[in-house]
């Protein structure tokens, strides 16, 4: 009987243990690929002309159990803190993510005006430990490309008449002093 009774002990411990094991655990890439962690930037340096620039994220779940979005339908992945940014989140279509499976999804950025740009990203979900995963996104916009103002850029085309002005001067010069000797 005692060993009937150690038995079930030993099954209830390992079931408890067991339970307090089996947890969802959030991990968010950036590129898909590479562990981005809370609290990170994702700079996407400058963009001169404001074009839309898409960052794919991929939320993975290495826990046991599933992972829970907690944000709600349709607010799964939150934005916040817009400085200078337009923005569209393609939503997941699930809040959950089943075991050692991930989605990724993909964040439109369009910057609206010259200077820096940043988006907060918030990821509200059920992780015991990282239960508000955030990142920042963020860039500049509107800065001069590198070659706008190189001399060999295309411009009025005054700058090759006023060589060929001062050559032909020089020219003019060179044949009067040679005709005086």
């Amino acid at each position: 009987m005692q060993a009937i009774r150690n038995v079930g002990l030993f099954v209830l411990v390992a079931v408890f243990c067991g339970a307090l094991y089996a947890q969802p655990e959030i991990d968010v890439e950036y590129p898909v690929g590479t562990p981005l962690p809370s609290g990170s930037n994702i700079d996407l340096g400058d963009n001169p002309d404001r074009n839309t620039q898409t960052v794919t994220i991929r939320i993975a779940n290495s826990g046991t159990t599933d992972l829970t979005l907690t944000g709600g339908t349709g607010n799964f992945v939150q934005a916040s803190g817009a400085v200078q940014v337009n923005y569209t989140i393609q939503q997941p279509a699930t809040g959950v993510i089943t075991a050692g499976n991930g989605i990724n999804l993909n964040i439109d950025v369009t910057p609206n005006a010259d200077g820096g740009w940043q988006l907060s990203i918030t990821i509200p979900n059920d992780d015991s430990d990282e239960g508000v995963y955030s990142f920042l996104i963020k860039g500049t916009s509107g800065k001069k490309k590198k070659d706008e103002d190189c001399s060999t850029g295309e411009g009025s085309g005054y700058s090759l008449l006023m060589l060929l002005a001062i050559l032909s001067a020089s020219l003019a010069t060179l044949r009067m002093y040679r005709s005086r000797a």
